[in-house]
């Protein structure tokens, strides 16, 4: 039998959060394990693409060595088999982080979107943060 709980458990597993109890509280808290993705809507989707791969962009050395930290932001388009299939630049505080960004994005890979039943393309909105200790971090896994 599936109780509201589970529904929720299943959605936040899905959507690749966590979910917390509150003390005295009926219903779960829904707490982001990491900043969301922002997706697109698309009609009748049921379900929004979950990451099931991400892979880390490399820190441009010269940019590393002088200090310098910034972020990009790509729009990628993920089919029905929850692949990258295009992805493009939305902004990024310097070219070098946005030409890395594009090419840690490519080899993302998701659980695709659902509406009926049935997996869908979507779009996905990818923030990638260049900061010193987070790279190093990242690039340890």
């Amino acid at each position: 039998m599936i109780t509201p709980m589970r529904s929720v458990i299943f959605f936040a597993a899905v959507c690749g959060v966590s979910v917390l109890p509150l003390a005295g509280a009926e219903a779960p808290v829904v707490k982001p394990a990491e900043p969301a993705l922002k997706v697109a809507y698309v009609p009748g989707m049921e379900a929004p693409p979950a990451v099931v791969r991400r892979a880390a962009p490399v820190y441009p050395q010269e940019l590393r060595a002088q200090g310098v930290q910034g972020t990009a932001l790509v729009d990628a388009r993920v089919d029905s088999m929850g692949r990258v299939v295009s992805v493009e630049l939305v902004k990024a505080t310097r070219p070098e982080f946005g030409e890395r960004a594009l090419e840690a994005a490519r080899a993302w890979t998701f659980q695709p979107a659902m509406a009926q039943g049935r997996p869908i393309g979507s779009r996905v909105r990818l923030p990638f943060d260049f900061v010193m200790p987070e790279v190093a971090a990242m690039e340890r896994r």
